[in-house]
């Protein structure tokens, strides 16, 4: 049901969709995030919806792959790419990361983003996401990520 209601979302125009997060951009205009200091700066964006945020990270020379579960989305992101130019230098995958792995998709990366995925999660699924991202990170990657759970949320 999830799948369906995003699909549908980004059909209508989800209200997150835009352009990269701020904050995304100031680390990588002010050199905190590059894929020299991240070498060899591999980066996935966990979540990543019509891919804003890994198109601009392959913009700024990250090796990019994108994950969503929404196949709508992801349609999006591949036409995003292709306008700007940037065909097959993304690599967009489906999938879902309550799962033990996504086919298709090898770490180690050095940069991994999530904006929101994990507010979507019921507990069972955090701690799966949390293994996900634990087997995709290389050791001192960076995760960037934003969290907006609710009070009713206990630690594991």
């Amino acid at each position: 049901m999830r799948r369906a209601l995003y699909d549908l979302m980004y059909r209508i125009g989800a209200p997150w969709d835009g352009p990269p997060r701020p904050e995304l951009v100031t680390l990588v205009e002010r050199g905190v995030l590059t894929p020299a200091q991240l070498a060899p700066g591999r980066a996935v964006d966990l979540g990543c919806g019509t891919g804003a945020n890994i198109l601009y990270l392959a913009q700024h020379g990250f090796e990019s792959t994108g994950i969503d579960f929404s196949a709508i989305a992801l349609r999006v992101a591949r036409k995003r790419a292709s306008a700007v130019g940037m065909d097959g230098q993304i690599l967009f995958v489906e999938g879902d990361f309550t799962s033990s792995e996504i086919p298709g998709v090898e770490g180690p990366f050095d940069l991994l983003v999530d904006y929101g995925t994990l507010d979507d999660l019921d507990p069972a699924g955090r701690r799966a996401m949390a293994n996900m991202v634990s087997n995709l990170a290389r050791p001192g990657a960076v995760f960037l990520f934003l969290v907006l759970l609710g009070p009713t949320i206990r630690a594991a």
